[in-house]
């Protein structure tokens, strides 16, 4: 009986892994001989990627619920993304978004969907939201076009765009600034 059940097995997956050879194969119509299909690119789901500084010390770290390859052009997708800017000495920012996008080969990520820019360990520190946000990561500069929302002690200004160099904790507001305050 026993052997009964082993070739029952055996053809049981000899049908399994032809269905799958089958219906795995791509459809090659249309395809000029020595030209080959693009092959899928990496995805990584609830990665936390660090970018080292040349001293060895964390300088960005990038966490996402999922990090993928898009093949056609070579960028990468993220999405629920958080992002700490640690290299900073005298300022760490945290940066999250719904999704976010990088060119191949950029420096540049931009960043779409609730996008909240944080300084974080200042006695004044600033809360930045808007829908859409790049920042070069070379240069450590943010910017938008976008409508931007300021919260900084408790005040708030609004305006459209906005420059944000990083490593100098400075801010500069575009257009249709709409509030003021000043912090002593």
């Amino acid at each position: 009986m026993s052997w009964r059940w082993i070739s029952l097995t055996a053809l049981l997956a000899a049908v399994v892994v032809s269905y799958g050879i089958f219906v795995g194969q791509p459809d090659d119509v249309g395809l000029t001989p020595g030209t080959q299909r693009t092959q899928p690119g990496y995805y990584l789901e609830n990665a936390i990627v660090t970018d080292m500084t040349a001293e060895g010390t964390p300088g960005v770290r990038l966490a996402a619920e999922r990090i993928e390859q898009i093949p056609e052009d070579n960028s990468i997708a993220l999405t629920n993304v958080q992002v700490d800017y640690l290299a900073l000495r005298e300022q760490r920012w945290r940066l999250t978004a719904d999704a976010g996008i990088v060119p191949a080969g950029s420096t540049t990520i931009t960043f779409s969907g609730d996008v909240t820019l944080e300084s974080e360990d200042q006695p004044h520190a600033a809360v930045i939201h808007t829908d859409t946000l790049s920042i070069d990561t070379r240069s450590s500069v943010a910017s938008t076009a976008a409508p931007v929302s300021i919260e900084v002690s408790g005040h708030r200004v609004h305006a459209r765009g906005m420059i944000a160099d990083l490593e100098e904790n400075r801010v500069e507001l575009e257009s249709n600034v709409n509030g003021r305050f000043v912090l002593e």
